[in-house]
């Protein structure tokens, strides 16, 4: 039985598309296709948009952790497929975040006692030229060496040649340590005129490679979509049956937007998915909770023992208050922004610092304080990525205002030129 709709019919050809006026103004630099990603209010502004209006589905065939660094590149968002286990699809979200806009974690590795057979099916299955040698043929190894294209000549050498009697070993290798900024690491590239700069940790083990062609690739892609931690930004597909494992996996991973892959969304299912979400990750905090999280358990680097702290703040999804639990471990990632500032900014003053004065900082170090200098392991950063000796001055809260009022009590000592003149007569009265 055939039925009639009487609503206007909105068939494509339908449509007709009548220009406008087009201005000197009209140009492709003055055009933006930013486009907001999730619902957001009116005079608000979205919390994830995209720089231009293109998303991949959730397909196998189609979204994989390339795909989603390779659209990141161009601004648009991915979303990783969820037909695959749990652990899969959070190692594909981890690896596209791991990139980190520069930092690679690798992906071709083998072991001392690999062959240059399995160098030659790596390079044909990954189409990488660099092959790191870790002690365990895993991508966070201890790093032993590497092999590169110029270790080796086909023609001259047999397949079954171990990796150990070609390989350039870690003693002839230059690295970088966990800590090295992208600025950092490509100044050390163009400086030793390499290739790529592996990164490793305090204990030897490969953490990423970063790689000079990603760099001229960074610099060469504007509209790249990146998060507060200048990573690429990348989605996640998940479904409305295991949520309550996978989303926990795919937000500790690094997800940063989640979207439920079903034929429909007019389903009870779908909305246990929603409200396990909202109930679980939804809350707001205040200011004065976020500053007794960063004095109670706030670190920059990892703390012998991990601290909690439960904070109070607002259910999002009803507007009722909310208590939940932080660790110091997760604050270590949101601290990673801000330090990363810091240290640029740190660097560019010392770049700029008078020879004079230079020996003084040898001398004497950076002296640090305010309540910012008491987050654990701060100076210890500092000091790393700098070289120089960087001390926390005691009470380092209150010590700004002990030595304005010193100042104060010695106005007349003051040379000519510290301080304004009419504010000094002000300042006596």
């Amino acid at each position: 039985m055939a039925y009639y709709f009487n609503e206007v019919s909105h068939t494509f050809n339908e449509y007709l598309l009548v220009p406008g006026y087009s201005s000197a103004e009209c140009i492709p630099a003055n055009v933006s296709l930013k486009t907001p990603l999730v619902k957001f209010k009116r005079g608000e502004e979205p919390a994830i948009s995209m720089n231009i209006p293109l998303t991949s589905a959730i397909m196998q065939s189609v979204s994989g952790d390339r795909l989603a660094v390779a659209l990141a590149r161009e601004g648009g968002v991915s979303f990783i497929y969820g037909s695959q286990s749990i652990e899969d699809e959070a190692a594909m979200v981890e690896r596209a975040k791991s990139y980190k806009a520069g930092f690679v974690v690798s992906e071709s590795n083998v072991t001392p006692d690999s062959t240059l057979k399995d160098i030659l099916e790596l390079k044909a299955k990954n189409g990488h030229s660099t092959v790191a040698v870790t002690s365990d043929g895993e991508p966070n190894g201890k790093l032993l060496g590497i092999v590169t294209s110029r270790d080796y000549r086909v023609s001259r050498m047999s397949e079954d040649t171990l990796v150990s009697d070609f390989m350039t070993p870690l003693s002839s290798l230059i690295v970088g340590e966990e800590e090295t900024t992208l600025k950092q690491a490509n100044d050390i590239i163009w400086d030793h005129k390499l290739n790529s700069l592996p990164i490793v940790d305090r204990d030897g083990n490969l953490k990423y490679f970063v790689f000079r062609k990603d760099y001229d690739a960074h610099k060469e892609n504007p509209n790249e979509l990146l998060d507060s931690h200048k990573r690429y930004v990348v989605g996640a597909g998940i479904n409305t049956r295991d949520y309550e494992e996978r989303v926990p996996a795919l937000i500790n991973a690094g997800a940063d937007v989640l979207c439920i892959d079903s034929s429909e969304g007019f389903s009870e299912w779908q909305a246990r998915t929603l409200k396990f979400i909202r109930e679980k990750y939804n809350v707001r905090i205040g200011l004065s909770a976020a500053e007794e999280l960063k004095r109670s358990i706030g670190c920059v680097i990892r703390r012998p023992d991990v601290g909690f702290e439960e904070i109070k703040g607002r259910d999002l999804s009803n507007g009722l208050p909310k208590t939940v639990q932080v660790s110091s471990t997760e604050l270590i990632e949101a601290f990673v922004d801000p330090m990363n500032r810091i240290l640029e900014a740190i660097h560019t003053v010392l770049e700029r610092t008078p020879p004079q004065l230079v020996g003084d900082l040898d001398k004497n170090g950076i002296i640090m304080s305010g309540g910012g200098s008491l987050i654990y392991g701060i100076d210890r950063l500092i000091e790393r990525s700098t070289g120089i000796r960087t001390v926390v001055v005691d009470d380092a809260v209150s010590c700004a205002a002990y030595g304005a009022g010193k100042m104060l009590m010695h106005l007349d000592d003051l040379q000519d030129g510290m301080m304004n003149f009419y504010r000094k007569r002000q300042l006596k009265g």
